[in-house]
């Protein structure tokens, strides 16, 4: 003898696919890139994307994006670089991992990946003061979306037309 077997009502794909927007419009808006100004020097300008950072325990990862006023010689010569980063926030060491150079129009050219050992950072340099950015000093700057807005805000912010 057969029994009938309990089945589940099939949802709409329109509605489906309505829960799914609702769903990703909820994941929170740190996720999307915020470039922030954090320090012009005489040679380049420094932004964080608090976007990106990510704290676990001591250790914190996050990305930057340093705009220079002549590009940077050698084998990935740029005027632009996003550089990320992992740092002790206790100890204010600090390695790269990977450096994106970066084209005129805001896209991605070459990526150099590297290893290395956690270096410390000297205190009043621009290190020093990624670190203290991502392990939780307040930024006062807009938040900028896109890297092409951040080249085109630091070009002003060093006088280059």
């Amino acid at each position: 003898m057969r029994t009938a077997r309990k089945t589940r009502p099939v949802v709409a794909p329109a509605i489906g696919l309505a829960i799914l927007a609702l769903t990703v419009s909820a994941v929170p808006a740190q996720t999307a890139s915020q470039w922030r100004h954090y320090s012009t020097t005489q040679g380049f300008v420094s932004y964080l994307d608090t976007g990106t950072i990510r704290r676990q325990g001591d250790l914190v990862t996050y990305r930057t994006l340093r705009f220079y006023r002549t590009p940077q010689q050698g084998r990935m010569a740029r005027h632009a670089w996003i550089t990320w980063s992992e740092a002790r926030c206790t100890t204010f060491e600090e390695k790269d991992y990977r450096m994106d150079g970066l084209e005129a129009d805001g896209s991605i050219g070459e990526t150099n990946r590297q290893g290395g050992v956690l270096i410390a950072a000297t205190p009043g340099t621009v290190g020093y003061s990624t670190i203290s950015h991502a392990c939780g000093k307040p930024l006062t700057s807009p938040a900028l979306a896109t890297p092409a807005a951040v080249v085109a805000d630091a070009k002003v912010r060093l006088g280059i037309r």
